[in-house]
């Protein structure tokens, strides 16, 4: 598909998300493709805080639904990030359609969400669709104190 179509397509689907951010870049702009291994998990109201608050690296934490664009377009580079650090950082994915309690307990308002947790301490947010070196430059300030 060309981008001038995937673009359209893109911006339709934000009109409809009242969550989005409609920040929009192509995965062109960003630069970015599919990480070989795949190190991303999915966490949950049940498991968040085993899985993120109590965990013995940062953490990193992609807030995403699966009806947002700019969502889908965050996945590969929260995916290539992971595969980038994936000896010192841990990285999960929350769906927050699939996960309300949580969404509402941190506040959730749009997505995508980018959240860094270090000693079970949110540390780092960012939200809205950001090129990968931004997301390096988060998680490099938490991973190298």
């Amino acid at each position: 598909m060309r981008d001038d179509n995937m673009r359209k397509l893109v911006l339709l689907a934000l009109l409809g998300a009242s969550l989005c951010c409609g920040c929009v870049l192509s995965q062109a702009e960003s630069g970015t493709k599919k990480a070989d291994a795949i190190l991303v998990s999915e966490t949950s109201d049940a498991n968040f805080k085993k899985d993120v608050l109590l965990a013995d690296k940062p953490v990193l934490v992609d807030f995403y639904a699966t009806w947002c664009g700019p969502c889908s377009e965050m996945s590969p580079i929260v995916d290539k990030v992971a595969d980038q650090y994936k000896d010192k950082l841990k990285v999960f994915k929350v769906d927050v359609d699939k996960n309300p309690e949580l969404a509402e307990d941190l506040q959730i308002e749009s997505i995508p969400l980018l959240t860094l947790f270090k000693n079970g301490k949110l540390v780092s947010t960012s939200v809205g669709l950001i090129r990968e070196t931004e997301v390096d430059a988060l998680v490099d300030k938490v991973v190298s104190h």
